[in-house]
């Protein structure tokens, strides 16, 4: 059973992908979507289950963010975060925040490290 089938089956009608920020290969994931789905009000619908766009992000306090929105949102937002790739340049929380203030995406304390 595919992880679509499984979350249907466990009754989701909806996940967020948020991959960590730093991971070499999530722009090139958030293409793949972009290729093989279709995106709609800020979601793409995979096998009936709406898959919202994310990131998971490290802090210099050491927790984690995810940070949740539109496609073109998240992609920018992981563009602008490049410079803190790098556990050493890890962007503090209170710049995270900074940063996030002009998207309008959804901000969550996800956990400490």
């Amino acid at each position: 059973m595919n992880k679509m089938q499984e979350a249907k089956r466990n009754g989701l009608s909806a996940l967020a992908i948020t991959e960590h920020f730093n991971a070499g290969n999530i722009i090139e994931f958030y293409d793949m979507l972009q290729q093989n789905f279709s995106y709609k009000e800020e979601y793409y619908m995979i096998e009936g289950i709406k898959v919202f766009c994310g990131l998971e992000i490290d802090v210099k306090e050491n927790g984690h963010f995810l940070v949740i929105g539109s496609r073109d949102d998240i992609m920018t937002i992981s563009r602008m975060l490049y410079p803190y790739h790098d556990k050493k340049a890890f962007i503090s929380v209170i710049d995270l925040l900074a940063l996030l203030t002009d998207f309008n995406v959804l901000k969550i304390g996800a956990h400490q490290v």
